[in-house]
């Protein structure tokens, strides 16, 4: 006999339809398809009778579900005289999932399952670019991080994150280029002080407004001067006092405060008032930074400020 083995057709996610064909050149026949997820096959459809004449018969079989490589499946003939096989034919995947996906840093929200296409994940301050690795269930999908080809199984380029929220979008194609799948990633990166706050444990009470201690030093200012937000600190810890400048031999009120010596998103302001109800900012023009002393922690430093005018020029009480 005589077989040939056509093209599948109705290539769905979940099934495909085998084709072929085959002529019994005069000799009772039977005739059907091997096929499996390689050329080894494995699995047969059953046999079908198909006479005697000498005319091409059709054969179709229709399979559900896939091997997450495809398949492979040729048709094969079979009379008194032996066994005749159509040359094997591949049906791409229509595989457009990930069997997993791996980030650089932080933790995956919920945990990662092919099925779920909706991601959360929350990085530190510290982490301004973030890779994706994400594996394709059948290898030769193809995979694009923001737009980029990224093999299965390696990392992507990259992913420039600023402070907030992110979105990165991993797009699978199936073999077949008939599926797409889409995963969504929401990348939150921590202001400094969200880090800080979370390094130190601080839970439910990590707001910049709260006080976890007690100590009547809000978190904020404790972050801002580099304290232990769960150990009672003495405040500010600020030191005024007049002294001479010896250019102009004028006294000055001098404010000496600590601060962390690189700038974390917030501002000192120093305010005055004639009485403790009408407090305004002074000026920056009026603040000269004449010193600053690092306290050796490589994070920390004392900082002094020169208050303008001089005292002789000032106009009566002012209270800091």
């Amino acid at each position: 006999p005589e077989a040939f083995t056509d093209g599948a057709t109705n290539v769905l996610l979940t099934g495909v339809t085998l084709k072929g064909r085959a002529i019994p050149n005069g000799l009772p026949t039977d005739i059907w398809f091997t096929y499996g997820p390689t050329a080894a096959y494995g699995s047969n459809t059953p046999p079908q009778a198909i006479g005697n004449g000498s005319n091409i018969v059709n054969l179709t079989a229709v399979l559900t579900g896939f091997a997450a490589g495809g398949m492979n499946f040729r048709c094969v003939a079979s009379n008194s005289l032996g066994v005749t096989y159509g040359i094997n034919q591949i049906v791409p995947s229509a595989n457009a999932g990930l069997t997993n996906l791996v980030v650089s840093s932080g933790v995956l929200s919920p945990v990662f399952a092919t099925v779920t296409t909706n991601y959360a994940l929350i990085v530190s301050n510290l982490v301004s670019t973030l890779m994706l690795t994400p594996t394709a269930i059948d290898a030769a999908a193809t995979i694009r991080v923001s737009g980029r080809f990224v093999s299965s199984g390696t990392n992507s380029d990259p992913q420039a994150l600023v402070v907030g929220t992110n979105l990165i979008n991993t797009i699978v194609i199936s073999p077949d280029r008939n599926f797409t799948n889409s995963y969504f990633l929401a990348v939150t990166r921590q202001t400094p002080y969200q880090t800080w706050a979370t390094a130190n444990n601080l839970g439910t009470n990590s707001a910049s407004g709260a006080d976890f201690d007690g100590d009547g030093n809000i978190n904020l200012l404790e972050f801002a001067i580099n304290t232990d937000p769960r150990v009672v600190t003495p405040g500010l810890i600020l030191s005024a006092a007049s002294t001479v400048n010896l250019v102009d031999n004028k006294h000055y009120l001098t404010i000496t405060h600590r601060r962390r010596n690189v700038p974390q998103g917030y501002t000192f302001v120093f305010q005055s008032a004639a009485d403790f109800g009408s407090w305004s900012d002074i000026p920056g023009a009026q603040l000269e930074q004449i010193n600053t002393v690092p306290l050796g922690d490589g994070i920390t430093e004392m900082v002094t400020y020169r208050i303008l005018p001089s005292l002789e020029e000032s106009l009566g009480t002012r209270f800091l």
